[in-house]
This record gives structure tokens, C-alpha cells and sequence, in this order.
């Protein structure tokens, strides 16, 4: 997990009430007009979503992305930090269906780890694992998440 995303997850568990300076921040980052700068500071340690998102394609979505949190606001971006922190799991365990989680064994911003005890949590639960892709492997490898 890179700094940038440890760093939230701590303060989604020691201090919440920073969320919005966090979501600030973030969005300021992208409504510089420069939004590679949030994209580096969430994966410039993640050497696999870096090559993922070299590829035009990925940049443009993760870009618009990043633009379309913008729009929502900073309660978004707050919103999607305790996603990362693993703070929004709790509603996960009223699912009773049969749920597939596709998850990148070498995901620097979600652990596989973390993934893989969900699963174990749920009995409904099966995790798929993608061996050689990253956080993005929707936008690197949507052959590959199709099959």
C-alpha cells in the first residue's frame, strides 16, 4: 500500500473528523488543472497501475474520473477514503446472494489480504484473484475481468 493511502486509512481510524481536509486537498489537486498530480500521489509507488495508466486510454478514464469526483465534491472524495480504509464494509454482511470479488493479487491501494478476509467473512462471498494485474485492472485488463 503506497504512503498516500496508509496515510488515509490512518486517519480514517484515528482521526475521521480530517476527512474533509483530506477531500480538500484531493480535489484541489485535480481542479489545479493538473490531476496527475493526484494520480501520482495515489499510485507513483505502484509501478503496475503507473504502467496501466500510461496506456492513453486508462489515463483519460482515470482522469475523468478524478474530474467527475470533482464535481461531486469533497463529501465524495470523504466518502471514497473510508472506502479505501475499509470503513464501509459493515453493510457487506447483509448480502446473502452469491457476490464474485475480482481482486488483483498485487493491488497497492486495496491489500489482497484485505479482500481475501472479506470473503472468508462472507459465505456468500468468492474471490476471484488476478495474478499479474493492479488496482486498475478494469481499465488494464478488461479481457481478462470479462472472462
Amino acid at each position: 500500500m503506497p504512503p498516500s493511502a496508509k496515510a488515509i486509512a490512518f486517519t480514517a481510524r484515528k482521526f475521521p473528523k480530517l476527512f474533509p481536509l483530506l477531500a480538500r486537498t484531493a480535489v484541489a489537486l485535480v481542479d489545479s488543472g493538473d490531476p496527475e498530480k493526484l494520480i501520482n500521489s495515489l499510485y507513483g509507488k505502484s509501478g503496475l497501475d503507473l504502467q496501466a495508466i500510461k496506456k492513453k486510454d486508462v489515463e483519460q478514464w482515470v482522469v475523468r474520473g478524478c474530474e467527475f469526483a470533482v464535481h461531486q465534491g469533497a463529501t465524495r472524495w470523504a466518502n471514497k477514503m473510508s472506502q479505501v480504509a475499509g470503513l464501509q464494509f459493515d453493510y457487506l454482511k447483509h448480502i446473502n446472494c452469491p457476490v464474485d470479488l475480482i481482486h488483483s493479487k498485487q493491488d497497492a491501494i486495496v491489500s489482497y489480504e484485505s479482500v481475501e478476509a472479506l470473503c472468508t467473512q462472507q459465505e456468500s462471498f468468492n474471490l476471484v484473484s488476478i495474478a499479474d494485474s493492479c488496482h486498475l485492472a478494469l481499465y488494464d485488463n478488461p479481457e481478462l475481468i470479462a472472462q
